[in-house]
């Protein structure tokens, strides 16, 4: 995202080179606030994952935002680039805070990498696939359309996750009995 922004917010949006870097710069703010907000949230809620949902849907409404601002006017930028600072760029802290809430640190290190992977593997797919559909369609309205389905398609599986975990909470555990086996 952060590597597209700037060239929508200049080609699409009509705003100074200088502006589009500002526009960035209110992402990485926003991002880095929100990282240490939502991770500190995230820990202390009883179902983490709920933040997770949340920021993911969030993060799809303003990256529709932002993709309206080229016909809407460049307020909604400013607003939308706000707003997936404090959603989609808080995300991959709050996954980490999630991940080590659910695996304990025992089970967190190779699942940290994971995540990491399929972080990093959608900043190397992301953007050629991003400029690939304004390319294709002429403008970048397409491309803020996916990056929406994308954070929307994160949130369900958020979504998913949290009910499978909330049905393995509601098994009790094994009663053991008077010769310590379980029954």
């Amino acid at each position: 995202m952060n590597s597209y922004l700037a060239l929508y917010a200049h080609q699409a949006v009509g705003l100074t080179t200088r502006d589009a870097g500002f526009v960035l710069g209110v992402l990485g703010i926003a991002g880095g606030v929100s990282r240490v907000l939502w991770s500190g949230l995230g820990q202390r809620m009883r179902h983490s994952s709920h933040a997770l949902v949340i920021v993911s849907v969030a993060a799809a409404g303003c990256a529709l935002v932002v993709g309206l601002a080229a016909r809407g006017g460049s307020f909604l930028l400013w607003i939308g680039a706000a707003g997936l600072g404090a959603s989609a760029v808080a995300a991959f802290a709050l996954s980490m805070v999630v991940l080590l809430l659910d695996r304990g640190p025992e089970g967190a290190g190779h699942d940290a990498a994971l995540v990491s992977i399929g972080v990093f593997s959608g900043f190397a797919v992301g953007a050629p696939m991003f400029g690939a559909l304004v390319d294709a369609t002429g403008g970048y309205g397409a491309g803020w359309v996916s990056v929406a389905a994308e954070f929307a398609a994160g949130g369900a599986v958020a979504l998913l996750w949290q009910r499978s975990q909330a049905g393995e909470r509601a098994v009790p555990p094994p009663t053991a009995t008077a010769n310590g086996r379980s029954c």
